[in-house]
């Protein structure tokens, strides 16, 4: 039960943030869809970031030290940050930002797991 109401607060807290950026989208260029296709990349990346950190390890590529220090925090921002270049080569991408709000949707989808 504990578990569950941690799980919605940590996850209404920084989804009612977005919305708020979201609302003071002055040129409302963003598109709700980009914003929920960047939140669920987020989900993804933390999913494949927990199957990519672990497999560093267990194949004696880098030692638990190395992947948590240096190693994870390098991979699970650079999938966190894939969907910024497709999104970034879309015609509906405008101004900066949009790009704001998707990076921060992505980031969210990713902590909510995390």
């Amino acid at each position: 039960m504990i578990s569950a109401i941690a799980f919605i607060v940590a996850a209404l807290i920084p989804l009612s943030f977005l919305f708020v950026v979201k609302s003071f989208d002055f040129y409302q260029t963003g598109s709700a869809k980009f914003i929920v296709y960047s939140g669920a990349w987020g989900i993804l990346s933390y999913f494949s970031a927990a199957q990519i950190n672990p497999a560093l390890v267990n194949h004696h590529i880098f030692s638990t030290d190395t992947v948590v220090r240096f190693a994870a925090p390098v991979i699970e921002e650079i999938l966190k940050g894939l969907i910024l270049i497709y999104l970034i080569r879309h015609p509906d991408f405008k101004y900066f930002l949009d790009g704001a709000i998707y990076g921060f949707a992505a980031g969210i989808g990713f902590a909510i797991f995390e």
